[in-house]
């Protein structure tokens, strides 16, 4: 895969040139993460290459540091067929779970990035009759990708398996907050062709995510017309899925884009703020115009216009648990992140009064 062939642009180049000229780096994109190392590809290749010291020693959060679809500045390591990454390119999207971060009593909540630099987002959900279809869970995706800057695509996958898949895909439309709905199949082939005509050209980046069992090996050995991804199949015990993806990876489409598959999560809390969650909830924003306090929070407040929909009908109970939920969850991490830029700020600043008081001392 050459940069071109991975996405890169000549607004790439000039942002690369302009940050990195004369320092001996070149770019490359990641486009495999394991714990311990990453695989970047250029012109020259796919490379292993690990961070260097001053980048490690300046990153404050695991979400600073590369993940897939990241631009990298990157530099030959001595004596060795390894690379050194050197510095990261500015996202222009980054989808982030909540994740826990430490050991002990340093464990904390910190973002983590799943995909970086990603166009669109396929959440797939599975109309097996299995757990695949889960409206509350494609709610949470929906948050978590629209808070990462990117615009969202549901798949309805296994169609085949469906006798009426109008029911399921009109539900999803009711919360996909006027995110597209396709109903595909990767084992017939319905719908993909579709999906390669509106997203999939050259230049573009794509993820999947979506839980275990799901049909998303299935997709992408359908996009890239071979069977590159091992299939698991559905267990009958519990009709979940097992994971045959354990790590996240780009690959290159036939048409010139790129897809990044991710493994399945069994838990999915974004890492969002209150105004992504809205986005996912759009017909909740519009009744809370009519609500009697501008900040109303929707609990107990007098005149709450949201909470006298629910007890109407005019607004599913579920639905407005789920958004009471995430909206949590997102205030939540706010709060973390400022704890977290608050300390930060103080622990720089006191780096700077004592490298000060050393200065002065030395005269």
């Amino acid at each position: 895969m050459t940069l071109r062939e991975l996405g890169w642009t000549e607004a790439d180049a000039a942002a690369f040139a302009a940050q990195h000229s004369g320092r001996g780096l070149s770019p490359a994109r990641v486009v495999r993460t394991s714990k311990h190392a990453y695989h970047v590809a250029g012109d020259d290749g796919i490379r292993v290459a690990r961070v260097g010291g001053g980048y490690r020693h300046q990153a404050s959060c695991p979400s600073e540091f590369p993940a897939v679809g990241d631009w990298a500045a990157v530099r030959p390591k001595a004596d060795t067929e390894e690379m050194v990454i050197a510095s990261l390119l500015p996202r222009r999207s980054a989808i982030c779970r909540q994740a826990i971060g430490g050991s002990g009593r340093g464990r904390k909540i910190v973002p983590q990035v799943l995909a970086a630099n990603v166009d669109f987002a396929f959440v797939v959900a599975a109309l097996d009759g299995g757990r695949g279809f889960n409206l509350r869970r494609l709610e949470r995706y929906l948050t978590l990708v629209r808070e990462g800057g990117v615009e969202p695509v549901v798949l309805l996958n296994k169609a085949d398996l469906c006798d009426d898949t109008a029911s399921p895909s009109a539900k999803a439309q009711t919360v996909s907050g006027g995110a597209p709905v396709h109903v595909v199949s990767a084992d017939s082939g319905t719908g993909i062709a579709s999906l390669e005509e509106a997203y999939l050209s050259r230049g573009r980046t794509l993820v999947l995510l979506g839980p275990s069992g799901v049909g998303k090996s299935s997709i992408i050995n359908c996009l890239l017309g071979h069977e590159a991804q091992q299939v698991g199949a559905v267990r009958d015990s519990d009709a979940r899925g097992t994971h045959t993806t354990t790590w996240s990876e780009i690959r290159a489409l036939p048409g010139g884009a790129v897809l990044i598959d991710t493994p399945g999560m069994r838990e999915v809390i974004p890492w969002a703020d209150p105004v992504a969650v809205a986005d996912t909830f759009p017909e909740i924003r519009e009744i809370a115009a009519g609500c009697r306090f501008a900040d109303c929070a929707h609990q107990a407040e007098p005149g709450c216009a949201v909470r006298a929909a629910v007890d109407s009908g005019q607004l599913a109970a579920e639905r407005f648990e789920s958004f009471l939920k995430l909206r949590d969850e997102a205030e939540n991490a706010g709060r973390q992140l400022a704890r977290e830029r608050s300390k930060r700020e103080g622990t720089r600043a006191v780096r700077v009064r004592r490298e000060k008081r050393r200065r002065w001392e030395k005269r």
